[in-house]
């Protein structure tokens, strides 16, 4: 064999080795990153918006509403996909969680040359409350408010009150995500 092959061979054996040296450090570099990075995450509170971990103090809630608002349905659909037992009546659960009120409200932000509406300010509030068994306040009247901006086009009509009903089941949704975390933060006394 000659000599000169044999060399060359070596190299190209020793190259490929270091390549796959170097490529092995960077995927174990990457992984301790990330590793690191979710350590971090973790430890500083960060959690992904998903299910909520309620204490087994509050695993029965009755939800009261007197004025029959349009987050009861969305909150009751909540409670049952974290797990929380939704009770038939006040008397049967642990907590209950009380709607005190609702508002929807649309306001014009901004007027076009023809002095017609071209963007909307949507906002909507809720008032809530928590109660043990013994009907003693857990939680203080509590008051969420939520505002989403809305253009108008004229062209679309029918499109924009699409868009309008869209931006409300948002804000519905995100205001049931943020009662719930009150929630989950009551300390409960045994």
């Amino acid at each position: 064999m000659n000599r000169a092959y044999k060399t060359h061979c070596t190299g190209a054996k020793k190259t490929e080795w270091l390549a796959n040296i170097n490529f092995g450090a960077s995927v174990l570099m990457t992984r301790i990153f990330v590793g690191l990075l979710l350590l971090t995450l973790n430890a500083c509170g960060f959690h992904l918006r998903g299910n909520v971990v309620m204490p087994a103090s509050l695993s029965s809630i009755y939800v009261e509403d007197a004025h029959a608002s349009r987050i009861t349905p969305v909150l009751q659909q909540l409670l049952k996909s974290n797990d929380v037992e939704l009770a038939p009546d006040a008397a049967s659960a642990k907590a209950v969680l009380v709607i005190n009120g609702e508002r929807f409200e649309r306001r014009v932000l901004s007027v076009g040359g023809t002095g017609k509406a071209q963007e909307f300010a949507l906002q909507y509030t809720v008032q809530f409350s928590l109660l043990d068994q013994s009907q003693q306040i857990m939680l203080g009247q509590q008051h969420i408010q939520l505002e989403r901006d809305l253009r108008f086009d004229e062209t679309a009509v029918l499109a924009m009150s699409s868009q309008e009903a869209q931006r409300n089941q948002d804000m519905l949704q995100d205001a049931a995500q943020q009662i719930l975390r009150r929630i989950q933060s009551v300390n409960v006394k045994n």
